[in-house]
């Protein structure tokens, strides 16, 4: 009995494609299989599941990429044009990164604090106001120890 189950089945899935195809030929439309994994990707994507976890790590990784990109690792972009502007030595420049590292890892145990504490959603936010707030600074900074300080 279970094994007429199976051809059932089978035979209602060969049936499905097979007027699954009639009405591609009849619309003369061809379906594009890449357009299948988007849509199937977007369904799971708005579908609540147990993966939500997941979609936590991908945006943590996006947030972090961002947030690394801007300040670590574009910070060589900024030493030619902040040797021109403030016409000092690279050894000084590198200042502003070497501040940057040392207060990071100061600060690092209260942070992991305020994690404990606080909603993940309410410290995005506030490191992204800190973060957008602490770029306007540098860009109206005048001299370098300013761009220390920031």
């Amino acid at each position: 009995m279970v094994r007429g189950r199976e051809t059932d089945d089978a035979g209602a899935d060969d049936n499905n494609v097979r007027s699954h195809e009639g009405a591609e030929s009849t619309t003369g439309l061809s379906r594009l299989p890449v357009l299948d994994s988007v849509f199937a990707l977007l369904a799971w994507l708005v579908t609540p599941s147990s993966h939500y976890r997941w979609y936590i790590v991908g945006l943590t990784l996006v947030n972090q990429a961002m947030a690394l990109g801007i300040m670590i690792y574009s910070f060589a972009l900024f030493v030619v044009p902040w040797l021109d502007e403030y016409e000092i030595s690279r050894s000084t420049v590198m200042l502003a990164i070497l501040s940057f590292q040392i207060m990071t890892g100061l600060l690092s145990p209260f942070i992991g604090q305020l994690l404990d504490q606080y909603a993940m959603r309410q410290l995005v936010v506030f490191g992204a106001a800190c973060m957008g707030t602490g770029l306007f600074l540098l860009s109206q900074a005048t001299e370098f120890w300013q761009v220390i300080v920031v």
